[in-house]
This record gives C-alpha cells, sequence and structure tokens, in this order.
C-alpha cells in the first residue's frame, strides 16, 4: 500500500483505498477519521479539505459531498491547524449524525 502522508501504519491498517476512482488516497470510516483528526492536530497538520464516499454492499462511491477550510492571510499557522481541524471534524460528526455510519471520508492535509 503506497501511503499518501507520511503517517504511523496504524492509520492505514484502517484506511480504505481509493486506487478504484485513480485517485492516490485513502478514506477512512467515521470510527478512525476521528482517531486521525486528533493525530493530525496534535502533530501540526491543517486540514485541507476533504470528501464523502458511500459504501454499500462492500462497494465504494463517490457520494458527492465535500468540505474545505481555506488559510486567511492574517492567520497564524497555528489557528488555521485549530480550525481547519474543528471545520472537519464538526462537518464528518454532523454528516455522520445525519447519514449513518455507511459513509468513509478522505482528508486533504497540510503540515507547514
Amino acid at each position: 500500500m503506497k501511503k499518501e502522508y507520511d503517517l504511523p501504519n496504524k492509520f492505514y491498517e484502517n484506511a480504505i483505498s481509493l486506487s478504484e476512482f485513480e485517485i492516490s488516497g485513502f478514506a477512512w470510516k467515521w470510527e478512525y477519521v476521528n482517531i486521525l483528526l486528533n493525530y493530525l492536530n496534535s502533530n501540526n497538520y491543517a486540514i485541507l479539505g476533504g470528501d464523502v464516499y458511500k459504501l454499500e454492499n462492500d462497494q465504494i462511491d463517490i457520494a458527492y459531498d465535500s468540505w474545505f477550510c481555506n488559510k486567511k492571510d492574517n492567520m497564524s499557522w497555528e489557528f488555521y491547524v485549530d480550525e481547519s481541524n474543528k471545520r472537519a471534524m464538526e462537518y464528518i460528526n454532523n454528516y455522520y449524525e445525519r447519514n449513518g455510519n455507511d459513509y468513509c471520508y478522505s482528508l486533504v492535509i497540510s503540515k507547514n
């Protein structure tokens, strides 16, 4: 499995490959993405945005839902990391509460 980011192996063990969409990324179910978000926040990674994928009958499909968080010019990196992680967590948790556990979430991350 080709790693997209320099993350501990434990995060890739629970990842879902997006290679069938010709995307070299990964997505995580709700219970794992929250653990990943906590790790990213504590390790100074910002969440630039992400996409939602539907899981159904052992198949993955694009849900056409996404979010993003742009860094404003006057925003410190530390503040952006906190803000982007809060937005991602809020979006994902709200999505989960509204739609259930049949979804997974990919993240676009950056480390200053």
